[in-house]
């Protein structure tokens, strides 16, 4: 027998209230006799798994949130490998699951997020609120105190918009207003509501489950995120380096040749912040067959935006979508599948060639506007030589000439870079500095400083796009093997 269970029963029920959650559980499992003092329910059980979701072994790092005038930021963001180890409680399940099993507002919402180390809810873990009473007394008790705390959280808000208030109607429509709060003012914020409705946060398993999901929104005829039986789960936003990558994660493209670098992204209304990958949505699907929740592309989805698929015209085509396996299971057709995917590839890796010729033609035709425009800035008739020189057979430099990529022969790059390299020395060496500021602005300066990386990553796609061509079984092999797109992962039963 515990030598500690001989002492007096309020001094063992003292040291039970000193306990933080996880040491409570532990010691009630010790024993029949620690169980029958203790006499866990349910609430114990859940502030153990949110206590343990903030611990780095089992729950990974805290993100830390900064918000102003409702944007927010937060560190470390998603690109690093660190996200991939953090987990967050399910009191549904009463697991600890992966982020990419739970949706933005379940991570990212304040009253659901984890509390920064310092705030209320970050205190309240290291003790346990454990009484001895029986089951319905405590439950009773422990209304009575989220009541009392909550009513405590209102007169703080209440006090909040007394003391901020807002700027007044501004001047023009696009006036530059002011903060409206500080920075003091969020981290207030932040250290009394972060983290109060964790015990609410629930896996999309445990949603749909529960029947989250049972009337979808309908939009122009368009079924927005799935439906009941197939959900679509909007997640956060990863940057890829191009679009077969973020379709086709880890896939190593065949041949010797590696990828060259990537040139930067020719983008108009975002700065050129991370300028070489692009943010694409992910999302969360449900198969209506094994019942596994995938990364969209494992359903063969190449074009899914919005939260909805848009081959679908009704519902019931929802149920015609199975992930990878679940298809070759059902049709027994590996070629069937492997085509599929191989299609996925190439059209993937056609749209980012598209891209490059989309930059070349561009660049090609804005400088050509600057020679023949009357108002360009190399439209004066001394330039009338090396204009010549530049454009003889340059054919996408004309706008009234539509020429498709379906047309263009990649040995035609050739003499492409042969021109670029007189314009290159034209504008280098024969240009004063006043004209060349001129000219090279915005994109025609980022097509001009990167344009042999343009033309390389042009050349390197086309011959991904016939090496996959060539090997029908390739994308196949590496999906079927990899498994890339499998999201469940369950750090294990706390």
């Amino acid at each position: 027998m515990d030598p500690y269970l001989q002492l007096p029963p309020e001094l063992l029920q003292l040291i039970v209230r000193q306990l933080d959650p996880v040491s409570l559980i532990a010691l009630s499992q010790t024993s029949r006799a620690w169980r029958a003092l203790i006499s866990p329910i349910h609430h114990d059980f859940v502030q153990r798994l949110l206590v343990l979701e903030l611990q780095p072994k089992h729950g990974g790092i805290v993100p830390l949130f900064t918000e102003r005038d409702d944007a927010f930021s937060f560190t470390p963001p998603w690109t690093i490998e660190r996200w991939k180890t953090i987990n967050y409680a399910c009191c549904g399940c009463m697991k600890l699951r992966g982020h990419m099993m739970f949706d933005n507002r379940a991570i990212l919402g304040r009253r659901y997020r984890k509390p920064p180390p310092g705030s209320v809810e970050a205190r309240k873990a290291t003790l346990t609120d454990w009484e001895p009473l029986n089951h319905g007394a405590r439950w009773r008790l422990i209304q009575k105190r989220a009541g009392e705390e909550e009513q405590r959280r209102q007169n703080w808000r209440d006090v909040a918009r007394r003391i901020y208030k807002p700027h007044g109607p501004p001047p023009h429509p696009f006036a530059q207003q002011p903060p409206i709060h500080d920075v003091a003012y969020y981290r207030v914020l932040e250290r009394l509501f972060a983290g109060t409705s964790r015990q609410n946060r629930r896996c999309i398993e445990c949603r749909y489950q529960r029947g989250d999901w049972r009337k979808q929104p309908v939009f122009g005829g368009q079924i927005l995120r799935g439906n009941a039986k197939c959900p679509v789960v909007v997640s956060r936003q990863f940057p890829f380096p191009s679009l077969w990558e973020r379709h086709f994660p880890g896939l190593p493209l065949p041949g010797p040749m590696p990828a060259p670098k990537a040139p930067r992204r020719w983008r108009v209304l975002r700065e050129w912040v991370d300028s070489g990958n692009d943010y694409y949505t992910l999302y969360a699907v449900r198969c209506p067959s094994c019942g596994k929740w995938q990364e969209s592309s494992a359903f063969r989805q190449w074009t899914l935006w919005h939260r909805r698929f848009p081959d679908m015209g009704q519902p019931v085509h929802c149920l015609r979508l199975l992930c990878n396996h679940c298809h070759l299971n059902t049709y027994k057709d590996k070629g069937l599948l492997a085509k599929e995917l191989n299609d996925g590839a190439i059209l993937t890796i056609n749209k980012e060639r598209r891209e490059m010729f989309s930059c070349l033609t561009r660049g090609w035709r804005l400088i050509h506007n600057d020679f023949y425009h009357p108002k360009g800035a190399l439209s004066d008739l001394k330039y009338q030589a090396v204009r010549g020189e530049i454009f003889d057979g340059v054919t996408l430099a004309d706008c009234r000439v539509e020429v498709d990529m379906t047309s263009f022969d990649v040995t035609d790059l050739r003499l492409y870079r042969l021109r670029f390299d007189r314009l290159r020395e034209f504008i280098n060496h024969e240009l004063d500095l006043k004209t060349r500021a001129e000219i090279l602005q915005s994109w025609l300066r980022v097509w001009f400083e990167e344009y042999e990386l343009i033309e390389d990553m042009y050349c390197w796609l086309n011959y991904q796009e016939i090496a996959i061509s060539s090997n029908p079984y390739y994308v196949f092999n590496y999906v079927m093997e990899k498994a890339p797109y499998y999201i469940d992962t369950i750090y294990g039963n706390y």
